[in-house]
């Protein structure tokens, strides 16, 4: 449907593991279910029905899964590994890494590779800056 969640389908399937889209009910998947709504709905402006679709849910069923995510997995402590799913699976989808690239990477050089993204926008906002008349700049700044 759209090209931001097939890549996040993609990098939670690598994250998470395959069978969290499959049709059961296990508490294991019904988390991990959670955790790719709550990536998808943070990193997304999709509607639920379109989130729902990439794991055969209705969008009754995502808003469900993000309610266990903000009341379950996000407060408690014994469902850490799921958060600890959750921000890697952000910061990844964060990089806007080529998929087969970031199968292979860990998180310090996913953060690596934030950090060069966000350098080189900071060289084109400062190319825009050098492009607009001294007069101004001074009157703004």
């Amino acid at each position: 449907m759209s090209k931001e969640l097939d890549i996040i389908f993609s990098i939670s399937k690598n994250v998470m593991g395959n069978e969290f889209h499959t049709k059961n009910r296990k508490h294991v998947n019904v988390f991990k279910r959670s955790v790719f709504y709550k990536v998808c709905r943070s990193c997304t402006m999709e509607t639920l029905d379109d989130i729902g679709f990439y794991v055969k849910r209705d969008h009754a069923t995502v808003r469900h899964g993000l309610m266990v995510f903000d009341q379950e997995i996000a407060v408690k402590d014994i469902y850490k590994i799921y958060l600890d799913a959750y921000n890697e699976i952000i910061l990844k989808v964060k990089a806007k890494t080529p998929i087969h690239l970031i199968q292979n990477m860990n998180k310090k050089e996913v953060m690596q590779h934030i950090i060069i993204n966000q350098r080189q926008r900071i060289v084109q906002l400062e190319n825009v800056l050098d492009k607009i008349p001294h007069t101004i700049k001074t009157k703004y700044v």
